[in-house]
Order: structure tokens, then C-alpha cells, then sequence
């Protein structure tokens, strides 16, 4: 492999990787994440291009998130306020409890406790309005999130660009967040959905991101004096992880071919079992027979 600086990486730097490295091998997806030039680069070498599940849904999630910890923050505050007030409140009708009639006109300090009260409760009433239209929006971005991530659920590609079509046609009904990601899906809908109906594409690439990230994290890539010590620092790691997760894989695959031999043996046996067992019904006929049939053999004697 080969070590780019930052300065020098471009569309170029890519095409040029997967002109170099993908050279004679059966190509037919490439899976990416949101950088703009993927596209052209893609078609340059001629394949499919699929958008990573993950990396889309992060374009939604961190600004949608930002809005929701905001909501929930201003719902604690708020809720914080009414339990001060409250609290306030009980305490007034403490003060002035076994009081009967009306308030006299020179009990100053009575008439001001009581506007007082007044004031709180109009005042929780408004926060406990305000608690509820944002919990209603709460809701709504969470019932939007779900039938948002029920696209990549689909079965089907016509299913899946059904569910889109459906968001898009009532996007003006949803938040500013929502819409603007319901626009984005919507433009990009085929090179979303390729996984859908071919197993071989994974709907993320968080393999080879996981492979990068193991290999070598980047706060470690800056400890290094010299460049040949990071690239064997690199390839160490490389083959490390390679080892590790091969050998797993042959596990898991291990483990696979075992159960469903036993399954397979179970199925058998029962099988076999169906065949020698008779009934309850001609068991107990059976039985009958033969007890009739003792019976005779004594009556002869």
C-alpha cells in the first residue's frame, strides 16, 4: 500500500487506487460512503455504485439528534420550573389552611400570596403546554425515524422505493430535517437499495472501515518518527487482523456445517421413529388381541 498526505489526495488519487488495485480482478460493486466524486470515479471503472446504509443515516441522525437533545433538555428545564413552582404553591395553601371565607381588604400579605399563587399556576399551565407540543414532536420525529429505517428493511426494491415515494409525497407535512433528508434519498434512491435483493452486497462497509480503524487508529499514526517504521507498524497490524478474523470465519462456518448436520440427523431419527411406532389407537387394539386371545387358550384348557 501506499501512504497519500492529505494535501495531495484528490479523485484522481482514488481512481488511480482502484484502476491499480482492482486490475484483473471480477468487478461488479463498489460500496462508499457520501464523498461527491464516488460517482464519477465508480463509473470510470465501470461498476455498481451502492451508498453505505450507516453513512446516509448519519447525514439524518446528527442534525436530527442535536434537535431531539435540545427538545429533551428544554422539556427537563421546564419540568425542573413546575416542580419549583409547584412546591411554591403547596406551600401558600399550607400557610393559609382552615382560612375560610373570603380575604379581608387589610390582609396586605394574604391578597399578595394569593396573586402569587395565581401567577405560578398560570405559569405551569403555559410550561406544561409547551412540555407537551414538544413531546408531540418528539414522537413525531421518532415515528419518522422508524418508517425511514424501514426502507432498508424492505424485501423487496419496489417495496422499498414505494415507502421513499410515500415520505417524499407528504415530505411538506414533516420538519425542515426530515424533508431535506427525504430529498436526499430521493434523488439517490437507486444506489441505496442495491443490497435489497442481492445478499452478496452488504448494506454498509463497516468491514473495511473496521479493517482500517484496527489496523492502525489514527491518534496512533502520529507517534511514528519515521515513514518505513509506520508502514511496518501498518503491515503488521494488517496481517494481525487478517489471521484473526479468518480464522473466526472458518469457525462460524465450522459451527454452521455442524448444526445443520445434526439438524439433519435429528430429522432422521424422527423420521425413523414415525415409522417403527404404531399408533396409540392400533397399540391398544393390539393389546386387546392379545388379551382376548389369552383368554380362549385358558377356556380351552
Amino acid at each position: 500500500e501506499q501512504l497519500v498526505s492529505k494535501h495531495d489526495f484528490d479523485n484522481n488519487t482514488i481512481l488511480t487506487f482502484f484502476q491499480t488495485r482492482l486490475k484483473g480482478l471480477p468487478l461488479e460493486v463498489i460500496l462508499t460512503d457520501g464523498r461527491q466524486g464516488y460517482p464519477e470515479i465508480i463509473e470510470a471503472v465501470g461498476a455498481i455504485h451502492h451508498r453505505c446504509f450507516f453513512h446516509i443515516m448519519q447525514n439524518l441522525m446528527n442534525p436530527l439528534q442535536k434537535r431531539i437533545n435540545k427538545l429533551e433538555r428544554t422539556n427537563k428545564r421546564k419540568q425542573k420550573t413546575i416542580n419549583k413552582n409547584t412546591t411554591t404553591i403547596n406551600e401558600i395553601s399550607n400557610k393559609y389552611k382552615g382560612k375560610k371565607g373570603r380575604t379581608r381588604k387589610d390582609d396586605k400579605q394574604r391578597i399578595k400570596d394569593n396573586q402569587k399563587r395565581e401567577k405560578l399556576n398560570t405559569e405551569n399551565k403555559k410550561l406544561t403546554k409547551e412540555i407537551n407540543e414538544n413531546n408531540d414532536q418528539l414522537n413525531e420525529y421518532e415515528n419518522d425515524l422508524e418508517r425511514i429505517q424501514n426502507i432498508w428493511k424492505s424485501k423487496t426494491k419496489k417495496e422499498a422505493r414505494r415507502r421513499i415515494n410515500t415520505l417524499y409525497n407528504e415530505r411538506n407535512h414533516h420538519s425542515s430535517i426530515i424533508r431535506k433528508f427525504i430529498k436526499k434519498i430521493k434523488k439517490n434512491t437507486e444506489i441505496l437499495i442495491n443490497h435489497i435483493e442481492n445478499p452478496n452486497i452488504p448494506a454498509t462497509n463497516n468491514i473495511v472501515e473496521n479493517y482500517y480503524r484496527t489496523t492502525l487508529p489514527r491518534k496512533h499514526k502520529r507517534i511514528y518518527r519515521t515513514l518505513e517504521g509506520l508502514k511496518r507498524r501498518i503491515k503488521l497490524e494488517q496481517l494481525i487482523w487478517t489471521h484473526k478474523n479468518s480464522t473466526k470465519r472458518r469457525l462460524h462456518t465450522k459451527q454452521q456445517h455442524n448444526l445443520q448436520t445434526k439438524q439433519t440427523n435429528n430429522t432422521h431419527t424422527n423420521t425413523n421413529k414415525r415409522h417403527t411406532t404404531l399408533p396409540p389407537k392400533l397399540t391398544k387394539k393390539k393389546e386387546n388381541n392379545n388379551l382376548t386371545t389369552q383368554n380362549n387358550k385358558n377356556n380351552t384348557k
